[in-house]
């Protein structure tokens, strides 16, 4: 479940190694970072901004994140977010690669 006033959003995260360190409950940034063309026609990576910021982990899919990693797929987790976060986070998943930082757990 997640708490009022907030929205189950499913996202993909590149490393599903990060993600099989979470457990539902901790708190998380995630980080976007898109893929750019340079003048010369190669591709440049942009520097790395924050999508959605202390967001809580409400489950994530263990399994599906071990089968993906093999194939560079990433990772789904389920966060509880605003709808402002939630439209942000469906955006970037568009234009790039998503990334997270992991918080200090709560305490229940």
């Amino acid at each position: 479940a997640h708490p009022p006033g907030t929205v189950a959003t499913p996202v993909r995260i590149a490393d599903a190694e990060a993600a099989a360190l979470l457990a539902p409950g901790d708190t998380i940034d995630v980080l976007a970072a898109g893929t750019g063309w340079g003048q010369d026609g190669t591709a440049t990576a942009s520097p790395a901004q924050t999508v959605a910021d202390d967001v809580r982990v409400i489950t994530t899919h263990k399994r599906a994140a071990t089968s993906s990693a093999n194939a560079g797929g990433g990772a789904l987790i389920v966060l509880a977010t605003t709808s402002a976060q939630a439209a942000e986070l469906a955006a970037a998943q568009s234009g790039g690669r998503l990334s997270i930082t992991i918080g200090p757990r709560r305490r229940p």
